[in-house]
């Protein structure tokens, strides 16, 4: 059986993009960065539209300094991987290479593109309970990635609730208010906008009961950490107060997520950079260190942002290395159908990781969130690939770069 990797048909297919453009590059003569520069879009030449915000530049910008590109580790510059197309299909390039060991150090880089603005319909409730506390109800799925968290800042942040006293309610369809499925790296971008709706709706029916008790127009109101103030007075009531004086009445904030704005392109950028170790004479390739630059819009959550970032980079770690499902050629099964045999990175396999987010805000929505689950897998195979061919001199259009590839390249042999 199979089933979609993630970032589906798309994380192939930059593979392919993102080799040929180091290919170009060396026949051109030019550093890839510099001829990705140069054939920058600024706007979605599939469909002639405009994007709705796009800082690759910066990604570009920042991650190069970040990686030291264009500069060996003595801080000289080193025009390695602007070896003219002949010399480098002639073999590796002594450049870098220990003699002894025949091991070969290479630098590479390649980009990312990848939708994720997200979209209706989704819709959420915010129920006020009778102790103070906030629910949050909606349908969406929490795949791992932080959702709930996400979903409980927003929710408190509109409210102006401590983060404490906000629970969330997901995954029931049936039970809760329809959201689409969580797929596509656009939960936060879909399901957030309707969240926030909800407890600002909710907060205005706070207000407005808040503001009969305490006698003054919900004008005059602020709430933050669960506590309303009347603005430059210190009168003051808890949620809970509220709540408790309200008895039996209820208060719901319904929320819906909106429309994306109409002839507009939503995506999300991003841009990393490898530096490898590959020994000539085993083929062994050691991925030592990756800068990944992404845009994703406004960051929510910094370290589940991140996360994601570093843990779709070691995906593409897998997928550049190691991953490989080997087919019987004659009756069509798995040959390594278990995780024995279907080798996945380890964690003396993990280089370290430098990933980042360009600071930014999308906006096509009011969270100003673009979705950042699936892009930083699809450009780590192919920085990495870049990164193999750039210290062996010869290209490598192949993956996973096991080592009797590696070598079959190193030889000049075609499968």
């Amino acid at each position: 059986a199979m089933a979609s990797f993630r970032a589906p048909g798309h994380v192939e297919g930059a593979f392919g993009l993102e080799r040929a453009m180091d290919v170009l590059a060396r026949a051109l003569g030019v550093d890839p960065l510099e001829l990705r520069l140069r054939n920058f879009a600024e706007r979605d030449e599939e469909k002639n539209r405009p994007y709705s915000s796009n800082n690759l530049r910066e990604c570009y910008r920042l991650g190069a300094e970040r990686f030291g590109w264009g500069k060996r580790a003595d801080g000289v510059a080193d025009a390695g991987f602007l070896r003219p197309r002949a010399s480098f299909s002639d073999g590796p390039a002594s450049a870098g290479r220990n003699q002894e060991s025949g091991v070969r150090r290479g630098v590479g880089l390649a980009a990312q593109v990848w939708g994720a603005g997200g979209g209706p319909p989704a819709y959420a409730l915010v129920k006020l309970e009778s102790d103070g506390t906030a629910d949050v109800l909606c349908g969406t799925q929490d795949l791992g990635t932080g959702s709930r968290t996400i979903f409980t800042q927003i929710a408190a942040e509109a409210l102006g609730a401590r983060l404490g006293d906000v629970r969330v309610v997901i995954g029931d369809t049936e039970r809760t208010p329809y959201t689409g499925n969580s797929w596509g790296s656009m939960t936060t971008a879909s399901v957030g906008p309707a969240v926030r709706m909800a407890a600002e709706d909710a907060r205005r029916q706070l207000f407005e009961a808040a503001a009969q008790l305490m006698d003054v127009p919900p004008a005059a109101l602020s709430a933050r950490d669960s506590i309303i103030t009347v603005r430059d007075t210190d009168r003051a009531m808890t949620f809970a107060d509220v709540a408790e004086r309200l008895g039996d009445v209820m208060i719901i904030g319904r929320g819906s997520r909106g429309p994306n704005p109409e002839n507009t392109a939503i995506s999300t950028f991003g841009v990393q950079f490898a530096e490898v170790e590959v020994d000539a004479d085993t083929g062994v390739v050691r991925v030592l260190r990756i800068v990944a630059a992404h845009d994703a819009g406004r960051i929510i959550n910094p370290t589940l942002a991140e996360s994601q970032l570093e843990g779709g980079i070691l995906q593409g770690l897998g997928y550049a290395l190691f991953e490989e499902r080997v087919l019987d050629a004659r009756l069509g099964l798995p040959l390594n159908p278990t995780m024995h045999d279907y080798k996945i990175p380890t964690l003396s396999d993990v280089p370290a990781i430098d990933a980042f987010f360009v600071a930014g805000v999308d906006p096509s929505n009011h969270t100003g969130a673009r979705g950042i689950a699936e892009p930083p897998i699809i450009p780590t195979a192919p920085a990495i690939a870049n990164a193999v061919a750039d210290a062996l001199g010869v290209e490598v259009d192949e993956i996973p770069l096991t080592p009797w590839r590696v070598l079959r390249a190193v030889n000049g042999e075609r499968r």
